[in-house]
């Protein structure tokens, strides 16, 4: 075996354990790093293509937009005749329901997918986001190491993590709100052995992004504070208008997606490039994700109208454009709409109440962005952190507490809209819901809880190794057929009734074994089939029926095993070894228990 091979088997048995700190950590390192590297290739390629100028000589702006989104339409339509059917689900939808899988693996070439997919749709100019396609990357990312280095199922989970917070931490900067959000969004066990490696992952992302793209936040947001405390209904009523647009998305996202999930691609694509045409024309400012919106609504560069008119253009916009299967977040669009809405807000208090009254509009614009994405994702404190590490000011926390909390209950409370994830999935008919049972065993692996105190047996044995075989001192005997592993008994049943047989006549044990008849090409004067021991009330036998499992299994794997086959155990096995070979050794449905009570 190579020392590389060696290494790598090292980690493998020291990941699967539970407490293996040190391990998950170094991998997190690795995974932080190997994510934040294909997110900055993902923008590098997003930037190229909106710094290509072969369209500026043509016509007016419109007709611009018209062609390049047409193109675009052509584009993903090629892309997604080469995929799979199962190979087009994208963005954290997917990896959410992934997660909820036994194990958490991302296709990979679902992520090559995502990855030119997305970047076609943003260069085209349709309205989605480029950090929901970052996550769908990340987590990929994570898995696909994991299962290329063959490390233990149980280890997957984190490694998804550890991938998302690096891409929130690639694309936002802000590392303390990707690990809030790997926690809260895509609901990974909050333990210590999940917690340090998604923030040494989140601080590897951040580090790079910041070597390539500088420590600059992705909103240029001024200091900002509240001036009075008469202002807090003012925030209240912000609060109130965004949960009414959060509610009003998701609605309208739902619907685009039922109506349109069983169209074909080509006509679904069509109409999104013919309504992302028009809504382009009437509102230009709507065409892309619109980070440039939000600097110029946090500038005051728009007045009463022209955010009217961008708030309810970029929400039905992207509405339209993920109903329809373009692939893209909604992150980064949602973040849009309510920066435009904030902006708006402000400009209808201004008019009702005069300047006086009212802070800053850089306030406003901020909180309502932050309060759209908490609403948006049912995710409160992931909005509230990311607000504060882009404010830089603590300031800005307790405006954001009110209009954060007040959207997400009127969009959850008032309009009974769960996460827009979970919206989708439901959609989709995929469950994503897990018992605590099968989280809690899905985080151990089966080798860090097997039993390896075994010694294996032919179940035909000669009477006269009996002695040798009572003398051991093993806690189970595994019994073969020379192909596999059959049944396994505790030793100590299984010596007691052997020493019982012993103590039989000469005459009694021959009648109950009698010798082996030379067919069958056995050598001894007597054969003990041990699958068929008699047993006594006094020495009662019990066999434990066994299924082999991987060695890369998770416990609950195990347990979903034994139900499906109906066994009593599962015996530990090399993954690519067949027979008698590589054991670990076993497990009882009964040792599960107290992974879960």
């Amino acid at each position: 075996m190579s020392l590389f091979a060696k290494q790598i088997h090292g980690l493998t048995q020291s990941l699967a354990r539970p407490n293996a700190l040190l391990a998950f950590t170094l991998c997190g390192a690795l995974v932080g790093l190997l994510s934040s590297g294909v997110i900055l290739i993902y923008r590098l390629l997003i930037d190229l293509a909106a710094a290509s100028n072969f369209l500026q000589q043509i016509g007016p702006p419109g007709l611009r937009s018209a062609i390049q989104l047409a193109i675009g339409v052509l584009l993903l339509w090629a892309l997604y005749k080469l995929l799979k059917t199962d190979s087009r689900q994208s963005g954290v939808a997917h990896v959410i329901g992934r997660l909820a899988e036994p194990i958490a693996r991302l296709p990979l070439v679902n992520m090559i997918g995502q990855f030119f997919g997305a970047a076609l749709a943003i260069a085209a100019g349709f309205s989605v986001g480029r950090e929901g396609p970052g996550v769908h990357l990340g987590a990929a990312a994570g898995s696909q190491l994991g299962i290329y280095l063959k490390l233990p199922n149980s280890s997957l989970r984190t490694l998804v993590g550890c991938g998302c917070a690096a891409a929130i931490a690639a694309s936002f900067n802000t590392p303390l709100a990707a690990v809030i959000f790997t926690l809260e969004v895509l609901a990974i066990e909050y333990a210590l052995t999940n917690l340090a490696p998604v923030i040494v992952a989140s601080v590897t992302g951040t580090v790079l992004t910041r070597y390539i793209y500088g420590t600059h936040p992705a909103f240029a947001i001024p200091e900002i504070e509240i001036n009075q405390l008469s202002e807090l209904p003012h925030l209240i009523f912000l609060g109130l208008f965004i949960g009414l647009l959060a509610a009003l998305f998701i609605h309208l996202l739902e619907k685009i997606s039922i109506s349109s999930q069983h169209a074909p691609v080509w006509q679904r694509f069509g109409c999104a490039g013919l309504a992302m045409a028009l809504i382009g024309w009437w509102s230009p400012d709507s065409l892309g994700i619109g980070y440039s919106t939000i600097d110029a609504a946090l500038a005051g560069q728009y007045l009463l109208v022209g955010l009217a008119a961008l708030t309810l253009a970029k929400l039905v916009a992207t509405a339209l454009c993920l109903g329809l299967g373009i692939p893209g977040g909604l992150i980064g669009p949602s973040m849009v709409i309510g920066a435009a809405g904030g902006g708006l807000v402000y400009a209808l208090l201004v008019g009702g109440f005069g300047e006086a009254a009212v802070s800053d509009q850089a306030l406003y614009v901020v909180v309502g962005m932050a309060a759209m994405m908490g609403a948006t994702l049912q995710a409160p404190l992931t909005a509230l952190v990311t607000l504060l590490e882009m404010g830089g000011s603590t300031n800005i926390l307790l405006p954001g507490m009110i209009g954060i909390v007040t959207a997400g209950l009127v969009s959850r409370v008032g309009f009974n809209k769960e996460s827009v994830f979970h919206q989708l999935l439901r959609i989709r008919g995929v469950r994503f819901e897990v018992t605590a049972m099968h989280r809690s065993l899905r985080e151990v692996a089966v080798l860090s809880a097997v039993e390896q105190s075994f010694e294996l047996q032919h179940h035909l044995i000669e009477i006269d190794k009996v002695e040798r075989l009572i003398a051991s001192d093993t806690r189970w005997t595994l019994l073969h057929d020379g192909k596999q592993p059959v049944a396994a008994l505790l030793h100590s049943e299984l010596a007691a009734q052997l020493e019982n047989l012993q103590q039989k006549s000469a005459t009694e044990t021959e009648k109950a074994y009698p010798p082996n008849p030379p067919e069958q090409g056995l050598s001894g004067p007597q054969i003990i089939d041990l699958l068929k021991l008699p047993g006594s009330n006094e020495l009662p036998l019990q066999l434990l029926t066994l299924s082999r499992i991987g060695s890369l299994a998770t416990l609950d794997e195990a347990y979903e095993l034994m139900i499906a086959q109906g066994s009593e155990g599962v015996y530990v096995q090399s993954e690519q070894i067949d027979g008698i070979d590589g054991i670990f050794g076993l497990l009882r449905s009964s040792d599960l228990e107290r992974y879960y009570k």
